[in-house]
């Protein structure tokens, strides 16, 4: 019988999760490209059943639970270890990160610095929102964290958070696990409180921090406990993610768009914990959600989801300055980014995944034959 993190192959439900996350994402930047968010709802000739696509910030908080629980998991056995040889490798944990996050994050940014020129020359470029991008430091004030290619600035925030990791496992070996937690979001909530303006709240995102670390608790969870295989899930685990998801919806159903504008970061907490039972409940034992996830199409789009996000900024613009250029309706413009360019922002995901990521996903268990899970943005041992 192996635990949890023994048994990394059976996170493949983890990376299709995560790459329709990233869907998600595509078709949230493909709504407001038709129907800006600035006018708060639809248009009165608009669609309104597509307005769930509005929030599509939740799938970043999905992100930053996931990764959590991707990364912290190695470390369960590592923090209830006496053994002085069972420790973190801290430098190669953070040489891993990079070797896994930045290759295909610098030829992302040199795409869409190539299609900002050929669109709209250099003149749209500010040498401040290149350093920042360069350095990964636009969530920290150098340049605008929305500038060149808008979704990279979770990258930043993300990246950041790779170094609290070690402050955290000293938390979890003196303090526990839930009460570093605890702590964590108290600190990030109480940041995120005395930070003057909206914009700056918004890039630095200091709730992630505290949300990252809901994540590892989810890992600890699971982690120390003996689960088969093939062992099906628990009667009645489904409710507590399944009665999140409902407040979540009665949240967003009874509140206006613009305390969702206005409160967004605590409704960040909200999805955080929803994540965190949702794979608690899918590493529980087998179940319908977990089979279906585990499709070799969903997986696949796991596989190349952090390619997918980096690169389908730039490249929905470039389709939307086409879809212009027929002067198309707001639906009808729709309908062909639908149509056209999302097929397209596919296939080309998936040729700069191979050529830009995948090499950098090779594993040891890949190598011998084994299925080696790929998360955004990693899953590789600390050790």
């Amino acid at each position: 019988m192996n635990t949890l993190a023994d048994n990394k192959s059976r996170l493949h439900y983890l990376d299709s999760l995560r790459g329709l996350a990233a869907l998600y994402v595509v078709f949230h930047h493909l709504y407001i490209t038709c129907w800006p968010l600035q006018n708060a709802t639809l248009p009165a000739q608009g669609i309104p059943w597509l307005s769930w696509l509005k929030y599509g910030h939740v799938s970043v908080t999905f992100f930053i639970v996931l990764s959590g629980f991707v990364i912290t998991l190695p470390l369960v056995r590592c923090v209830a270890a006496s053994d002085p040889a069972d420790k973190p490798q801290w430098r190669r944990f953070f040489r891993r990160r990079a070797t896994r996050i930045l290759p295909p994050y610098f030829a992302a940014l040199v795409i869409s610095l190539l299609l900002v020129v050929s669109l709209d020359g250099f003149k749209a470029l500010k040498w401040s929102d290149v350093a920042g991008h360069l350095l990964l430091l636009q969530d920290w004030g150098i340049g605008d964290d929305f500038a060149i290619n808008g979704p990279m600035w979770s990258v930043h925030v993300e990246w950041h958070i790779y170094f609290t990791v070690p402050l955290l496992y000293l938390g979890w070996k003196f303090l526990g696990v839930g009460l570093t937690a605890v702590l964590s979001l108290f600190a990030a909530y109480s940041v995120l409180h005395f930070l003057p303006h909206t914009s700056v709240r918004l890039a630095i995102s200091p709730q992630y921090y505290g949300i990252f670390a809901v994540g590892a608790a989810a890992a600890f969870w699971v982690g120390r406990r003996p689960v088969p295989a093939s062992a099906p899930a628990a009667p009645g685990s489904f409710i507590p993610p399944l009665l999140a998801a409902l407040f979540c919806l009665l949240v967003l159903g009874l509140e206006p768009w613009t305390w969702y504008e206005a409160h967004y970061e605590h409704f960040d907490l909200l999805c955080s914990l929803f994540a965190a039972l949702l794979i608690i409940w899918l590493a529980g034992g087998e179940s319908f959600v977990r089979r279906v996830l585990t499709t070799a199409v969903l997986v696949g789009l796991g596989e190349m989801s952090y390619s997918l996000y980096l690169i389908h900024g730039p490249l929905l613009v470039s389709f939307d300055r086409l879809a212009s250029a027929f002067h198309l309706s707001a639906g009808a413009k729709f309908l062909f980014l639908c149509g056209v360019a999302v097929p397209l922002i596919l296939v080309l995901t998936y040729l700069f995944h191979v050529r830009f990521e995948r090499p950098f996903l090779v594993t040891k268990n890949r190598k011998a034959g084994a299925a080696a899970p790929i998360l955004l943005p990693a899953t590789q041992n600390l050790k």
